[in-house]
């Protein structure tokens, strides 16, 4: 026996797995013996260019699959179609029954195989990965004998339709990951075949593969099991050799190696990995909705055909929506899933719509993902998930463990902080605690993957990565293809079964993720807890890129939660009027599904913007429809026969015109906030221009006419007078003076004792905008790097001119110009407006976006000293450091935030608000709004602006206020900021004593009055499937709080009980978060005490 250097007998191992670029005779890999024969199919045709069509309509279509295709042919477009007819003759010398024949296809792009009638999606080929097709296995299935597949009534002939769809799983580039989308690739047919399986030599190469992958890794720690497995391998390897004529060569290499692995058994304390198949499967990511359809029916239908050749292997699959999509469009496959997931072989995990982002909805969309994705699957499968599954979303509000709790679910699952670039995550198995104190049981995979391909290493990472040793001793392996679709290949599956039982490895159990949650809560101890949230030190640019999704999102969020305020209010003044129920949660399920972690952090192809687009129109449209029918009603139920003549949103201070036209039209006007709401209100009419201060009672309505408008005035303390390059303004809040290039260079708070307090800090000037370099290492749409912030083109504006100056406001107009080599790439036009009656200052932006790899933000650096800043989340806020003191501040240089961020002292500070923003950079006190991004991938055209009428619109501000934060009217703007008023015009009764009347009890009307300005109203609408109405209030300060909800007595409510936000009356998560209330039905009191940001569902009855 011959010295053994290591790595050189595994090195020549490898060669009996992957072989060389030798002729097949003299090939050493035993790959090579998967076929002892091949044969051509016996015809090949091909109807090209077909569309995204139903299957049944291809089989109608027989006659006019006439064209010759072979293999070098190449199909196109990207995108495209094409249908293939494979009409196979299989020698009689292969039909017997121990023979195992495949049809191997490889069309380069994606495709899916059918029964020739088309009614039955059978498998999915995927490029490279996925080339096999058992046409017939001994003990498993045989198509040349089953009458749903086989239609010739031969049983050595079979014919099927396969269905190319030119798209790769990771989508069309011209140059691979990274680069531009190619709409013209074209895809080479490269495999069409049917052939002999030899499965001892399948067999084989599997064993044979954990004896050479065992070695290397067991090399590391194990070194004796590293030389037994390298020596036993290289002595098959001698036995067994090229050109493998002996039949019996390969059966007894088999047998010896069966025989190794069974001799190598583990202890029972071993650490046990629980598998799990998956396919993460991207609603929308470098390819459309349209194609996600088909991904899901062909990776399901993939897995279902695995199930008949590996009775122990179980799949999950999350987000209720696929399956959704799946009954819509595959009927039959969805059927399919319902019989698997009856057998518990097939398992709906999630609870979501959509795996959603995890920083961007608020906490109402939140919510409804779990109401619509639950209800979902409890109807169509008859029961709900139990476990959060978002293994891929980049980052997670710590508002969301109260949110799945009250949703049924026990559990949660990511892997993803595994991504984080400073600091290592220190769990693996822990209680995740939320905001309000809410605890969840999470573990984060060891094997840092969602996507494992079941390999000795990777089962291995499962158990050296974990960090719970001696707290927990089992891990979740998630393997199987993903992101694109697919899930497990076969491969997967034989290397999993090798290693259930294998010395050195943890051992492998397949199963459900429901049951490894189950043993692990059942057999852990002592586990450790995090509290707030689980930010992801990595794709940070995500709160940014593409900012008309995210201006979409914010204002699709706040036109549902009216809308169904409005029609609630329809419903109850109104008996002839129908809550639709349906139409509603069907706009929701769209809007849910643009909240896809892809798709709403904007890091998606164009293609996909395009849908969300055309989505947020048609949503919007019909939110006016319903609107319309809902203000009609209320009219109707109000004032008698007032027509409405026009729906309409209202923004104090930006509209300049209510509507109302004439003295013979009024405006009915909505206020959906529960805070009263006073606002300057201007009004074109046709003989003048009116305008005037009105108040509209919290979740109240008013009744205006021009009369009460030109009544409605306040006293003005507002002026402005130009100095020099600066321009001074004054009110009662403040002394502001801004230069004419843009930048404020002081502002005074007036309401400070003793003096006037000034926000700039010294040498520095507010409203900063600076162009950053931003060039990511690799994912260019999802990060901004730290380095970002060390490049700096500080912005002044080459114009100024004065827009308004009246008593209730001045605007200045700025212009700034992006200039490169001489030549303007882009424009940003700046209203800076000045209200009499708010110390808040806007920032109206309107930007003419041209340019590549740049960050857009506006820094205000603020003479405040804190060493936190706080931010508006989800129904709540949370506090971050402004320093670097440790690593894991320094990871949060652009964190996430919604409507406002605050620094303040003790009894000052200034808040930063918005009306579509999400990122933020808060270092040394000087707050950072992230404006806009311009990545290059995937959408090279991300945000660019086309033609001069094309632009990005936002609003920011920023708010002084003279108390603490939680007692200032920072969160009451930053809400009217983002909620215009709701505005019918009606024809006003001609009847002048009728109408006072009306305006009279119409402003006096209450509907619900909340004592504690700390207490929202997330949602006032009505029940799924239950004759009640659902009322959602959050406390959202960090306070508990004992709030008096009243009830007018127009709304006539008999009964409130608490309910889950399911909307159950009785569930496991309601018993598990009661709190105290109490409903006095006479006084139509709800007394309720709320914890810190607690987020509570009630059930409304009208009716007993």
């Amino acid at each position: 026996m011959l010295h053994k250097n290591f790595d050189h007998v595994v090195e020549r191992l490898l060669l009996f797995l992957t072989g060389k670029s030798f002729p097949k005779d003299q090939q050493i890999s035993i790959a090579t013996q998967f076929y002892t024969e091949t044969i051509e199919v016996k015809q090949l045709k091909v109807l090209k260019n077909t569309g995204r069509v139903k299957p049944s309509s291809i089989a109608d279509r027989l006659a006019e699959i006439t064209e010759d295709a072979k293999i070098g042919d190449k199909f196109g477009d990207s995108w495209d179609t094409h249908w293939f007819l494979i009409d196979i003759e299989v020698p009689e010398s292969w039909v017997n029954e121990e023979q195992e024949v495949h049809l191997v296809w490889n069309g380069a792009c994606e495709g899916a195989l059918y029964n020739i009638d088309g009614t039955k999606l059978i498998q999915a080929f995927t490029e490279n990965v996925r080339e096999k097709y058992v046409i017939k296995r001994q003990g498993v299935k045989n198509d040349l004998t089953d009458l749903n597949v086989n239609k010739t009534g031969s049983q050595n002939k079979v014919q099927y339709l396969l269905e190319m769809a030119c798209n790769e799983m990771f989508g069309n580039f011209i140059d691979g990951f990274g680069s531009i989308q190619d709409l013209k690739k074209q895809y080479p047919l490269r495999k069409c075949e049917v052939g002999l399986f030899n499965r001892d030599a399948w067999d084989l190469y599997y064993n044979f593969e954990l004896l050479r992958d065992a070695a290397m890794e067991f090399e590391k720690t194990q070194s004796n099991r590293a030389y037994e497995c390298m020596m036993f391998a290289n002595q098959i390897m001698n036995e067994c050799y090229p050109p493998f004529k002996d039949k019996d060569m390969i059966r007894n290499a088999l047998k010896k190696t069966n025989d190794f692995i069974a001799s190598r058994k583990n202890n029972d304390s071993q650490h046990v990995v629980y598998a799990v198949g998956h396919c993460h499967i991207d609603t929308a990511w470098l390819w459309p909705y349209a194609e996600t359809k088909r991904k899901i029916a062909r990776s399901w239908s993939t897995q279902m055909e695995l199930m008949r050749q590996y009775k122990g292997f179980n799949f999950c699959a999350s987000q209720a929506s696929q399956y959704w999509w799946l009954k819509q469009n595959y009927p039959e496959v969805f059927e399919r899933v319902k019989e698997a997931v009856k057998e518990g072989r097939f398992e709906p995990v999630g609870g979501t719509w959509v795996e959603l982002d995890g920083n961007v909805p608020s906490a109402e969309s939140m919510v409804r993902q779990f109401l619509y994705g639950q209800r979902f699957l409890k109807e169509e499968f008859g029961k709900e998930a139990n476990v959060f599954f978002m293994p891929d979303t980049f980052g997670y509000s710590p508002q969301l463990p109260q949110i799945m709790k009250s949703a049924g679910i026990e559990y949660f699952l990511t892997q993803k902080l595994s991504w984080s670039v400073f600091n290592k995550f220190p769990h693996s198995t822990f209680y995740w605690r939320g905001i309000d104190g809410t605890e969840v049981l999470t573990h984060f995979p060891p094997a840092d993957t969602y996507n494992s391909n079941g390999s000795i290493k990777e089962v291995l990472m499962s158990q050296t990565n974990f960090k719970e040793k001696g707290r927990s001793n089992s891990s979740l392996l998630l393997f199987g293809d993903g992101d694109g679709g697919g899930g497990p290949q076969i491969e997967h599956i034989e290397r999993l079964e090798r290693l259930q039982d294998f010395e050195g490895c943890p051992k492998v159990k397949f199963s459900t993720v429901r049951n490894f949650f189950e043993q692990l809560e059942s057999d852990s101890k002592n586990l450790m807890k995090w509290e707030g949230e689980l930010y992801l030190e990595l794709h940070n640019g995500t709160y940014t890129s593409m900012s008309d999704n995210k201006r979409y999102n914010r204002e699709m969020e706040v036109i549902l939660r009216d809308l169904e305020i409005i029609s609630t209010y329809a419903a109850f003044l109104n008996e002839d009027f129908k809550y639709d129920v349906e139409a509603i949660r069907e706009m929701w399920h769209v809007f849910l599904i643009d909240q896809f972690h892809d798709v709403l952090p904007g890091t998606s192809i164009g293609m996909v913007y395009d849908d969300t687009k055309l989505n947020f129109q048609n949503l919007k449209a019909k939110s006016l429809e319903l609107k319309s029918k809902a203000f009609e009603a209320i009219a109707q139920g109000l004032l008698g026969s007032n027509k409405v003549l026009e729906v309409k949103e209202y923004r104090p201070y930006y509209d300049d015109n209510l509507g109302i036209q004439n003295d013979n039209q009024v405006a009915l006007v909505i206020n959906s906030l529960p805070f009263d709401r006073f606002h300057s209100i201007s009004n074109k009419s046709a003989d003048a221009e009116q305008q005037g201060h009105i108040m509209i009672q919290g979740m109240g309505m008013q009744l205006v006419d021009l009369n009460l408008l030109s009544k409605a005035r306040s006293t003005s303390t507002l002026t402005m007078e130009q100095k020099g390059d600066q321009y001074e303004i004054n009110s009662r809040f403040y002394k502001i003076l801004i230069r004419n290039d843009g930048r404020i260079t002081s502002w005074q708070d007036k309401r400070t004792k003793n003096y006037h307090r000034e926000l700039c800090r010294q040498g520095d000037t507010l409203n900063n905008l600076v162009l950053h370099q931003d060039v990511p290492f690799f994912w260019d749409a999802w990060d901004v790097m730290h380095h970002t912030f060390e490049t700096c083109l500080n912005l002044l504006a080459n114009k100024c001119e004065v827009e308004l100056q009246s008593e209730s406001a001045v605007k200045l107009n700025f212009t700034y110009e992006i200039v490169y080599d001489g030549k303007v790439t882009s424009t940003i036009k700046q209203t800076v407006a000045f209200f009499n009656d708010t110390a808040r200052v806007d920032f109206i932006t309107r930007v003419q976006w041209r340019e590549a790899k740049k960050l857009l933000k506006a820094y205000f650096p603020v003479d405040i000293r804190s060493d936190y800043a706080t931010f508006d989340i989800q129904n709540g806020t949370i506090r971050r450091q402004t320093h670097g003191n440790t690593s894991w501040d320094q990871a949060k240089y652009e964190v996430f935030g919604h409507k406002f961020c605050d620094i303040s002292e003790a009894k000052f500070g200034l808040a930063i608000l918005n009306n579509c923003k999400y990122g933020y950079s808060v270092r040394d006190n000087n707050i950072g709004l992230s404006l806009l991004k311009a990545p290059k991938f995937p959408n090279h055209l991300a945000d660019m602006c086309e033609g001069e009428n094309d632009y990005k619109e936002f609003i920011y501000s920023a708010l002084p206020h003279d108390r603490l934060l939680e007692d200032s009217n920072v969160f009451s703007e930053a809400q009217a900021l983002n909620t215009p008023l709701k505005v019918a015009i009606l024809e006003k009764s001609q009847d002048q004593d009728e109408h006072l009347d009306f305006q009279s009890q119409i402003s006096n009307l209450k509907f619900i009055e909340i004592d504690q300005q700390n207490v929202l109203i997330n949602a006032f609408k009505k029940a799924e499937d239950q004759e009640f109405y659902v009322l959602r209030l959050g406390e959202d300060r960090g306070e508990q709080v004992a709030a008096n909800v009243k009830f007018g007595q127009i709304l006539g409510i008999k009964k409130v009980v608490q309910i889950d936000s399911l909307e159950k009356l009785e569930s496991l998560s309601l018993e598990q978060s009661k709190f105290p209330y109490e409903f006095n039905q006479e006084t139509g009191e709800l007394k309720v005490t709320l914890r810190a940001y607690k987020i509570a569902s009630f059930a409304v009855y009208d009716k007993i």
